[in-house]
């Protein structure tokens, strides 16, 4: 995921045609709600962190997305089995709501593919958005074969399918828990033959109070430098090197722990990053054998272990990047790395 993403975003920033932008940001998006459901994964067990989970988001645009997302399914694979898709969206006036957009989007897209599923010879798709009081609502309507009164009372049920081995059941049970998560609620009204209307709300994010904007800092000049990459993956490794060249730093890579220990000897560095998880030597081991050098070079650890690694004693990093990384917060990381220095 850390080279789809890197290398996907570098392609956005190199200006590519017009026709191809939409595509990107459709795999990029893709990606990042892959990482943020395997950083779920790691910390479902994990009870101590007390990170905020959730931010303000645009209801609309989740939903947009959530259309794009799931495009392949309703229009080309349709179109292919000679049934018609549309798709309408009635996005309504609505401030921000509260929730993590990735979990967002996988109700939406559960939703429109339910709904696709619904509709073996083609049919139409009504989504729609308002605001009721202090909820933002949102409506996802079709016109396919609708439920039977048994179907319906059990349509949230964890494993429980009319389509056979090919689901598991669980897209509206997940599809619940999250919505219910958020603090909202989600319905079913359905009848056979007349299609079938979900909805859902969720609470509007509480209102801002009113800061005194300063003015803005002048920027300051990008500072440029020496910086030892050391990564087993060659793939990843040769994508850090790219990102990092392309804003003027000057980039020695390493395969593997000893050989990024042996070339820093060797060498004069401004940053080092290393991965943490590597066969012949470990990020930390890497750490411990700069600092025994007495070298107060900034290190930044690379890991796709996100915020679950936990630092040992006597052990000294000045950030870590989590992978997928997103190219900017890379490069933003190494600037402030080397600002500090």
């Amino acid at each position: 995921m850390a080279v789809i993403l890197g290398r996907t975003q570098l392609l956005l920033m190199r200006e590519p045609p017009q026709q191809m932008i939409q595509s990107l940001k459709t795999i990029e998006r893709a990606v990042v709600d892959a990482a943020d459901t395997v950083r779920r994964i790691q910390a479902f067990g994990r009870t101590d962190r007390g990170e905020a989970w959730s931010a303000e988001l645009d209801v609309n645009a989740v939903v947009r997305e959530g259309i794009q997302l799931t495009r392949p399914r309703w229009e080309h694979e349709a179109q292919v089995k000679g049934a018609r898709v549309e798709i309408v969206f009635e996005p309504g006036s609505l401030p921000g709501a509260s929730g993590r957009a990735a979990e967002l989007r996988e109700v939406i897209a559960s939703l429109i593919l339910n709904a696709v599923d619904a509709m073996p010879n083609g049919g139409r798709i009504s989504i729609r958005t308002s605001r009721v009081g202090d909820r933002a609502v949102v409506f996802v309507q079709d016109t396919g074969v609708g439920m039977s009164g048994e179907v319906k009372r059990r349509a949230f049920e964890p494993f429980f399918t009319t389509k056979g081995v090919k689901s598991t059941g669980l897209g509206l049970a997940v599809a619940y828990g999250t919505v219910r998560r958020h603090g909202g609620d989600i319905t079913v009204e359905s009848a056979e033959g007349r299609g079938t209307t979900v909805s859902f709300w969720l609470p509007l994010a509480p209102a801002a109070p009113a800061v005194p904007t300063a003015p803005p800092a002048p920027p300051r000049p990008a500072r440029t430098g020496t910086v030892l990459i050391i990564d087993d993956e060659a793939p990843v490794r040769e994508l850090v090197v790219d990102v990092l060249a392309s804003k003027g730093h000057r980039v020695t890579a390493a395969t593997g722990g000893r050989e990024g220990v042996e070339l820093f000897r060797a060498g004069h560095f401004d940053l080092v990053i290393t991965d943490l998880g590597m066969p012949d030597m470990t990020g930390w081991d890497v750490v411990r054998a700069i600092r025994a050098q007495g070298a107060d070079v900034p290190v930044l650890l690379l890991t796709g272990w996100g915020e679950v690694v936990e630092t040992p004693d006597g052990v000294r990093v000045d950030g870590l990047i989590s992978k997928p990384f997103d190219v900017a917060k890379l490069t933003g990381a190494v600037a402030e790395a080397l600002a500090r220095r």
